[in-house]
């Protein structure tokens, strides 16, 4: 997209904001329909899109001459909501097509569609059915591949709960995760994981809402192209193996704390050094002081997925406050900051005296938003995002502005 395309959809997103202001042609939309269309479209400027360092050669690193780019994302949306009797059906849908100005070999058509039955049998039996499929362009923070690689995700899930007393219920559940890549050079990275849990939860009766649950929970992850290391293939399939207690508490109307505590085991058939064990949780803290007010606290330490030659995945700690403000029925003011310790964890046995990479990294977000009638919204969004790590070459900064329009019918 060339100066003269990008003037053009700014002059297109003004007459949208010019048409919003007036009164509209179109019905609104009503927040009790079932059958709900939606449009959105996103401007949105990153001044380093690949997240490379400070010093890099744009043209020698990614192949590139420009750090930055102007992403645009016109999607439209449907969502179907069906009550009947004791169950109901939902199915909410989206699909876009992403452009850049100047890769315009990273456009591509992405989006989503999940589908939904929550059913009930009886007054013992209850539970979700679900599927969801997902394709987006993979991200470039981790990497080190600057082409396109669209990700695909398929999910299944399937839930169920026994209630045998009226505070207290068993649940069983079943997930199941296909996720591919389309770049060849990425493909190592595709799993197949089925994971199934099951628990036992207590309802309180005392406390509106508030539940305390153990559950166990086990997961077979598959990775079907194995990673390439150098004269040899490693397979960086695993096993998960958890016990974790799920809680949430509402002790008055303005306050909830939620989260889990547990304590994981991965373990690596084929690589016994890249085994993981430990405790992994996550909280977080919402306190609403005024009808207008808010702010959330979250700490967390989990696994993520992440496969090179000196790791497997990624132990991250992190923490997180997230204030907002409504200040008036139609605008609405929310920030986020957030820093989180990611430790490059799981050596395999053919990489010897390698130290263990680690990355510090801080994000800052203010959002505001603006619903100019009751089925129309703008948003204007600011992000910051530094990474500092003990790895040569790894440092990054990376500034964002969002500029997004939603409309519902």
């Amino acid at each position: 997209m060339n100066r003269l395309g990008i003037a053009i959809r700014v002059r297109h997103i003004t007459l949208l904001c010019t048409l919003f202001f007036g009164d509209p042609a179109w019905g609104a939309a009503d927040p009790t329909d079932s059958f709900q269309p939606n449009f959105t479209e996103t401007l949105s400027y990153d001044d380093n899109l690949f997240r490379l360092t400070h010093n890099a050669n744009p043209t020698l690193v990614a192949n590139t001459g420009q750090r930055w780019d102007i992403i645009n994302r016109i999607a439209a949306g449907l969502k179907i909501e069906y009550p009947w009797g004791r169950q109901s059906l939902a199915v909410d849908g989206n699909l876009g097509y992403q452009t850049y100005a100047n890769h315009s070999y990273l456009d591509n058509l992405n989006g989503f569609v999940n589908g939904k039955w929550k059913w009930q049998l009886g007054s013992d039996w209850d539970g979700l059915m679900s599927y969801g499929y997902q394709r987006a362009i993979g991200g470039f923070t981790n990497t080190g591949f600057f082409g396109k690689d669209m990700i695909s995700n398929h999910t299944a899930l399937f839930d169920i709960n026994y209630w045998f007393h009226p505070s207290w219920r068993i649940n069983g559940q079943y997930l199941w995760l296909d996720s591919q890549h389309s770049a060849d050079q990425r493909q190592f990275l595709d799993l197949v994981a089925n994971t199934g849990s099951g628990g036992i939860y207590y309802q309180s009766t005392a406390f509106k809402d508030s539940y305390v649950g153990l559950r166990y929970r086990h997961s077979d992850g598959f990775q079907p192209h194995r990673q390439i290391d150098f004269l040899t293939l490693i397979d960086n399939s695993y096993t998960d193996d958890e016990v974790v207690l799920d809680s949430l508490w509402k002790p008055t109307g303005k306050s909830q704390l939620q989260g889990n505590i547990g304590w994981l085991r991965r373990t690596q058939p084929d690589f016994p050094q890249r085994n993981f064990q430990g405790p992994t949780w996550r909280l977080d803290y919402l306190w609403t002081p005024t009808h207008l007010t808010q702010i959330e606290f979250a700490t967390y330490r989990q696994l993520r997925s992440f496969q090179d030659l000196t790791a497997s995945y990624i132990l991250v700690d992190g923490i997180s406050l997230t204030p907002g403000w409504s200040a008036t029925e139609k605008i609405s003011l929310h920030a986020r900051l957030a820093w989180e310790l990611w430790s490059y964890q799981g050596n395999p046995s053919t990489v010897f005296g390698v130290k263990t990479r680690e990355d510090n990294f801080w994000t800052e977000q203010v959002v505001a938003s603006y619903q100019f009638a009751r089925n129309a919204e703008a948003s204007l969004t600011y992000q910051a995002a530094q990474r500092t790590s003990n790895y040569p070459h790894q440092n990054f900064q990376d500034n964002m502005v969002f500029a997004s329009l939603g409309l519902k019918f």
